[in-house]
């Protein structure tokens, strides 16, 4: 068995966590201007819009698929903005198969429309008449490539105003996301309209769609509603902390209590610092994720503190450092294969989904990788100080009510540096590992 030194680069991953994590909240607040807020924190509208397509006209369409036969394209009354109803006649026969018409009205219009978005049908979620050869379709042909920094340009004079591209890059689709102050009667439909009307000046007139009217979506929030999340997102996060120190501090003692919970703090304050600068979108989900990192980062460090609460028993005649670094180096090949089991699943759902689901599993990826990393280098770093500040008061107490000077108190376990030697170079790290499995089996015994 190699043992590893992790322990000494304590005091390197303590400057290196505290930088990072101080880092982003500093771009996070004076770049970004703080956290990117989703509906549910932040009173105010989220609605979403899509800048540079065209609807296609009842003539265009129906000149499109001229190859059909005497297509008719008419938009009656109960379809939304953009659908259209397309019935193509039959060869022979009083009616086709629905879905090979809708495979032949959307191959012709694909065609036709290369850099627009075409949908055709129930398989392209427009619900409508497909008996008597009719087919729903909606096509939008693309008249202007819209960027988001064109976007916040537009919207800029909006106070508060956030953008998010959402989507694929072709489907030129944003989430708009307005604060709103309390001041302004009919909030939602005020907004909307500038939203609106900012966009079209810079698209055009008809190239711009905006929130559920135009079939697209459109959320609200009353500032009550976000305040109430907001506080009970607080609550729940501060009341896990606690339940957690209370729970380690009666399953090990108070140093491992403290140091899980920096560890834990550390987990989180660096999550949060990474949704800020990502401008992840900070919504319930990203509280689910940040709760699920906590648990899974504090399983991996109670086994770790299990290891060391065993090994100080079995090593109590070696420095601290050295009973360290050895139950470290004895649970490393538990935890890499425990995190990279965890991560294949974890990447495959980040790469294969999106919104709020991607989402999430970015922050799980992330949060399981920072998690391993506390277990390793910060939660045992934390507790191995703990434990060298409290061996050096008991010295001073000794000193004091003996009289003796501080150096002539002996103490195997003191180590007052990081950097000071161990007794690894001294022993046999196989013999070692063989006497403590020794020493496991023979106690199991009783």
């Amino acid at each position: 068995m190699r043992i590893i030194h992790f322990t000494k680069a304590r005091i390197v991953a303590y400057t290196v966590s505290l930088t990072a994590i101080a880092a982003m909240f500093v771009v996070t607040f004076a770049v970004y201007g703080g956290f990117n807020l989703g509906i549910d924190f932040r009173a105010g509208l989220s609605v979403q819009v899509e800048a540079g397509y065209a609807e296609v006209s009842v003539e265009e369409l129906q000149a499109k698929l001229s190859s059909l036969g005497q297509v008719q394209v008419s938009k009656p009354d109960d379809t939304a903005q953009g659908e259209l109803l397309v019935f193509v006649p039959a060869a022979g026969a009083p009616q086709v198969d629905p879905e090979a018409n809708a495979d032949n009205v959307r191959s012709v219009l694909n065609a036709a429309y290369s850099d627009s978005t075409v949908r055709v049908g129930a398989s392209d979620g427009l619900i409508g008449l497909e008996t008597d050869n009719g087919v729903r379709v909606s096509a939008r042909k693309l008249v202007k490539t819209s960027t988001i920094e064109e976007v916040r340009a537009a919207l800029s004079s909006l106070e508060g105003v956030q953008v998010q591209a959402t989507g694929d890059a072709t489907s030129q689709q944003f989430i708009i996301r307005v604060r709103d102050p309390g001041t302004t009667e009919n909030f939602i439909d005020v907004t909307e309209a500038a939203i609106r009307t900012k966009l079209m000046a810079v698209y055009g007139l008809g190239n711009v769609r905006v929130g559920d009217s135009q079939g697209l979506a459109t959320n609200s929030v009353g500032a009550r509603f976000s305040q109430t999340l907001a506080t009970s997102a607080i609550w729940l996060v501060s009341l896990a902390m606690i339940f957690i120190m209370i729970y380690i501090w009666i399953r090990f003692k108070l140093g491992f209590a403290i140091a899980a919970m920096v560890a834990t703090l550390h987990d989180g304050l660096f999550m949060a610092a990474f949704i800020g600068v990502t401008q992840m979108e900070f919504t319930s989900a990203t509280i689910a994720a940040v709760l699920t990192i906590i648990g899974y980062s504090l399983n991996d460090t109670i086994v770790v503190f299990d290891r060391i609460r065993e090994n100080e028993k079995l090593m109590a005649d070696k420095k601290l450092s050295f009973i360290y670094d050895s139950s470290l180096s004895t649970t490393m090949s538990r935890t890499v294969v425990t995190s990279f089991t965890t991560l294949v699943a974890v990447i495959s759902i980040a790469v294969f989904t999106q919104g709020e689901v991607k989402d999430f599993a970015i922050a799980l990826v992330v949060g399981i990788l920072v998690g391993t990393y506390s277990s390793i280098f910060i939660a045992s770093g934390i507790l191995l100080d703990w434990r060298n500040r409290s061996i050096k008061r008991r010295r001073l107490k000794e000193s004091k009510i003996s009289g003796k000077p501080l150096d002539q108190i002996q103490s195997a376990e003191l180590e007052m540096s990081p950097n000071s030697a161990t007794a690894s170079s001294e022993v046999d790290a196989d013999a070692l590992a063989d006497d403590i499995r020794r020493q496991r089996k023979e106690r199991k015994k009783f």
